[in-house]
């Protein structure tokens, strides 16, 4: 199976960070496969902290399928998100909660 067939199952399976792995060795292997670039923003937008790298994903997909209609609704996802502010993890939060108690 190719790696971007492989990135839809695993997609499908939700197991996003072996998808987006999937997709980038496809990528490697071909920089012009825009599923392979599609799948990889879908992946990494479910991943925390890879707004980002979504983005760029997204931003592949686009120049290489430029008339795609699900492709721009993934873009217009992956900058919305990248635009989103990081939310502080938990334990930094409690920490700071702390240090302004009185």
């Amino acid at each position: 199976m190719g790696h971007a067939n492989r990135a839809l199952m695993l997609l499908r399976a939700e197991r996003h960070a072996e998808a987006a792995t999937a997709a980038a060795s496809a990528l490697a292997h071909n920089l012009g496969n825009s599923k392979a670039a599609y799948r990889r923003a879908l992946a990494l937008l479910e991943l925390p902290g890879c707004a980002d790298e979504a983005l760029v994903a997204a931003e592949r997909a686009a120049e290489l399928e430029p008339t795609d209609v699900k492709v721009a609704e993934l873009l217009q996802r992956a900058r919305a998100r990248a635009a989103e502010p990081e939310a502080e993890p938990p334990e930094a939060s409690a920490a700071l909660a702390l240090d302004t108690m009185d």
